[in-house]
């Protein structure tokens, strides 16, 4: 795989979703999703000029969005205004991946389009408690899918 960076986005997109459809549960899960989104997060900052479908600055926080998150969950951070805070990265992530595609086809960039939906109802759930029967399945099939196609169109 050319892009380290993508790898690691679209094994934590995949695994995220299939612990959720697949209700996966034991010791340590939550240490290794944690590293693996830090890692994620660090090679997309590291390597985010090379990746041509994300616009550069919703790559930056993008790895940011994971570091922190991943963070938090590794040393169990918590503080009062962290859903607010996080939701709001999570919707500028999305905003600035939407502009990404200015100019471009929509089935080329299915993947990134994906990822802004995924962080748009993440960034809505943190900021406004948004729930609703089954959005976790479909947050989890839509960072399976993202993933997936990260992995298809960056061999």
């Amino acid at each position: 795989m050319k892009m380290l960076n993508l790898l690691f986005l679209a094994i934590w997109l995949i695994a995220s979703g299939l612990i959720t459809l697949i209700n996966l549960s034991f010791n340590g899960l939550g240490i290794i999703m944690a590293i693996l989104q830090i890692v994620a997060g660090v090679f997309l900052i590291l390597g985010g000029k090379k990746i041509k479908v994300f616009h550069e600055l919703a790559t930056l926080l993008l790895g940011i969005f994971l570091i922190i998150s991943g963070v938090f969950v590794l040393f169990t951070i918590n503080f009062s205004a962290y859903g607010i805070i996080m939701g709001i990265l999570a919707i500028v992530v999305a905003v600035f991946l939407f502009l990404g595609f200015k100019g471009k086809k929509l089935m080329d960039n299915i993947a990134p389009l994906l990822l802004a939906v995924y962080f748009i109802l993440h960034g809505l759930s943190l900021l406004i408690k948004l729930s609703f029967a089954g959005m976790d399945i479909i947050m989890a099939i839509i960072a399976i899918i993202a993933g997936i196609l990260l992995l298809i169109k960056n061999k």
